[in-house]
């Protein structure tokens, strides 16, 4: 489930949308595919807090950086809603502390989403270990991406 929301907000970020719009629009879509059907039911109290909708407004002291999936993604997601580029947010999420190197990815990942390619720091991509190899994945994956038929999801 918690793979399904950052996916579902991560389509709302390569469609354009601002931070915030797709964060509402990803937990609106998460409700309307969850909630309905019974077999996520048992899961459904864990992303209370997300689905409050006020990330935005908690403060930092109540972000859990943990590496468990249900630490990081909000506190990722908080690092995102939080921030106005992908600097900003990549270092919020890495000295939040806990598991730094689970939320750091993930809140890289969005950041990188929502501000493009450019966003990233040359110097921190310069320093990449194996960026070779990084950069051959990374046009294999796009390639891959620009050529794949879109499917229904149910």
């Amino acid at each position: 489930m918690a793979c399904g929301l950052f996916t579902l907000i991560v389509r709302e970020l390569l469609n354009g949308n601002n931070t915030s719009s797709s964060f509402a629009a990803g937990l609106s879509a998460f409700r309307e595919f969850y909630e309905s059907d019974p077999w996520w039911s048992a899961e459904w109290d864990h992303f209370q807090l997300l689905l409050a909708g006020d990330s935005a407004r908690r403060s930092e002291s109540e972000i859990d950086s943990g590496g468990y999936v249900l630490n990081t993604l909000p506190a990722s997601l908080w690092c995102l809603l939080t921030t106005q580029d992908f600097r900003e947010c990549v270092l919020k999420a890495v000295n939040l502390g806990g598991d730094t190197d689970t939320t750091g990815c993930v809140a890289g990942g969005l950041a990188g989403v929502a501000y493009g390619l450019k966003s990233i720091p040359t110097e921190w991509i310069s320093q990449l270990a194996r960026k070779g190899e990084v950069d051959c994945l990374f046009h294999e994956f796009t390639d891959l991406c620009e050529h794949a038929e879109p499917k229904n999801p149910r």
